[in-house]
């Protein structure tokens, strides 16, 4: 984590600080008009600006086209990469870390992708290479939207629907191992089986 102010979530010269006596009120609906969610999109002439610069986090928006699964780095640290067009045509990958790619809903993005395209929107990412590769990775402030209500992102669902195919690719990741459903369900045990199970003492495994 950088010292305090040295990341902005927007290209903005103002910056509001809250103090120790700072008070806090809500106010009534309709007195002011704030909108709730507000992106900043990368523009194309700035990805490489940004490339390993954490100055500026960056919003970035696209359709999906590539959903890989689950896969586990080093010890413990899980990621999943998607591929996306985005809004300026150029497909790149966007890496989710964590509990962002954990709790991804792949089932909900194969249902809406086969009714139409499906734009998926990443805030707060840095940008990264690697091996010359320009992509992007979340970070702890990151938060995905898919098919929000925006005029923006349904002028992107109209677009993309011209395109000759909007299909969405779902890669298993062939290193993680999974136990066929049919095979949990023909060895499961109920708790009442394992409570009254016994020991066999002919029974050795080693571990």
């Amino acid at each position: 984590m950088q010292a305090f102010g040295a990341i902005l979530p927007l290209t903005n010269d103002i910056k509001i600080i809250f103090q120790k006596f700072t008070s806090i009120r809500k106010l009534d609906e309709g007195v002011v008009s704030i909108p709730k969610n507000g992106f900043q999109f990368i523009s194309a002439g700035l990805v490489r600006l940004r490339v390993n610069d954490d100055t500026i986090l960056s919003d970035v928006v696209g359709c999906i086209r590539v959903v890989g699964d689950i896969e586990t780095v080093g010890v413990s640290w899980k990621k999943r990469d998607v591929e996306i067009i985005t809004d300026y045509s150029i497909a790149t990958r966007v890496t989710l870390w964590g509990k962002l790619g954990e709790d991804f809903d792949a089932t909900t993005v194969k249902t809406k992708a086969a009714a139409r395209p499906v734009i998926l929107i990443v805030t707060c990412t840095r940008v990264k290479t690697f091996q010359g590769v320009v992509y992007f990775a979340t970070t702890s402030a990151s938060k995905i939207y898919i098919n929000f209500e925006t005029s923006y992102v349904s002028s992107l669902i109209e677009r993309f629907t011209t395109v000759a195919s909007t299909a969405v690719n779902f890669i298993d990741n062939p290193g993680e191992k999974k136990r066929p459903d049919e095979d949990m369900l023909l060895e499961r045990m109920m708790i009442n089986d394992l409570l009254c199970a016994t020991w066999d003492k002919d029974m050795k495994e080693l571990f």
